[in-house]
């Protein structure tokens, strides 16, 4: 285990999947609690490095988008420079396990995939467990600039509260995928009883898929492709609720601290991705022994929907937003 003072630049490496890297955001953030003048870099893709741009505690980020053996090479060279006294690679991949052992830091600590914890802790572990003296906080946090919340207020509606929901209309796994025509009834039950606008949040890719909720009701508004990450992370700040499946989206809405998250949980572990927060809910089947599998593909599928997803309730989501009682009734 190394000693905090001996340590002056650190190199945090994540790529993939928004979610995983806003689920490292404790590894920076106990490395500056613990002393704010270690300079922190940190290696991802392009879309999480628009998500970490604003970032306080992050002093630079750097981008790989091509993870092979050519870029490896190249980027270890531009990196070595820097001296690195730690790099803690949260990839469990051996070209970028490769990329950290040829960047030449005085030490290097490779992540350790643990799936029977949460996948927070398990990243924080990496530094943890080689580093003297970080704190654990089991929290996600991150970073909006406010003219980018103001601009994002400026494009939406404004004359109700209003609900964010994700539908994972895009590629995703099968035990994330709920069903449109559930999403459809949920929605109805929403509007029926409560006055609330209702956004539909998703990339450029999506906008097809989601098109077949266009006439649905007034009160649904559309936003597929319209916002980056960032402006969406804002959008999701000002929302009173973020509904969805286990995906990126909801993990930087409970970031934002703001909406309360409403996550539906089909093969994926809750003890392992589940929402952070207190005020946030993961849903899942009651019925089903065998999840959570965390399987790609389910044998049992109908289709491309598999019956873990299939089993959660309309009305068992309706419940939360009841018991909760911030959104304003019809004819109040």
């Amino acid at each position: 285990m190394i000693e905090l003072n001996s340590i002056k630049k650190v190199l945090i490496i994540r790529c993939g999947a928004i979610g995983d890297v806003l689920h490292t955001s404790e590894v920076f953030r106990s490395l500056k609690r613990a002393n704010s003048s270690i300079e922190i870099h940190y290696l991802t893709t392009k879309v999480p490095a628009k998500m970490l741009s604003a970032d306080q505690d992050i002093d630079k980020i750097i981008t790989i988008e091509k993870i092979n053996y050519k870029n490896v090479f190249k980027l270890s060279k531009e990196l070595k420079p820097e001296k690195y006294d730690v790099i803690l690679n949260l990839q469990p991949s051996l070209k970028l396990r490769l990329l950290a052992f040829l960047t030449g830091a005085k030490h290097t600590f490779n992540y350790d995939k643990n799936p029977e914890i949460h996948a927070v802790k398990n990243f924080f572990d990496t530094a943890g467990e080689n580093i003297n003296g970080l704190e654990f906080k089991n929290e996600l946090s991150l970073t909006i600039p406010e003219d980018v919340v103001n601009e994002v207020k400026n494009k939406i509606p404004q004359d109700k509260k209003f609900i964010v929901i994700t539908t994972q209309a895009g590629p995703v796994r099968e035990g994330k995928k709920w069903r449109p025509e559930k999403f459809k009834e949920l929605i109805l039950k929403i509007l029926e009883k409560y006055d609330v606008n209702i956004i539909l949040s998703g990339t450029a890719e999506e906008r097809e898929a989601l098109s077949k909720f266009e006439n649905l009701h007034q009160k649904v508004h559309i936003f597929a492709g319209d916002f980056d990450i960032l402006q969406s992370a804002a959008m999701f700040s000002l929302a009173e609720y973020m509904i969805g499946a286990d995906t990126g989206p909801l993990h930087i809405a409970t970031a934002t601290h703001k909406p309360v998250c409403i996550a539906l949980y089909g093969a994926m572990a809750i003890y392992r991705t589940g929402l952070l927060g207190e005020k946030n809910h993961s849903v899942k089947s009651s019925k089903l022994e065998c999840i959570p599998c965390g399987k790609k593909f389910c044998k049992l599928r109908n289709g491309e929907f598999s019956p873990c997803m299939d089993d959660i309730n309309t009305d068992d989501i309706i419940k939360i937003i009841d018991d909760e009682a911030i959104l304003p009734l019809i004819n109040s």
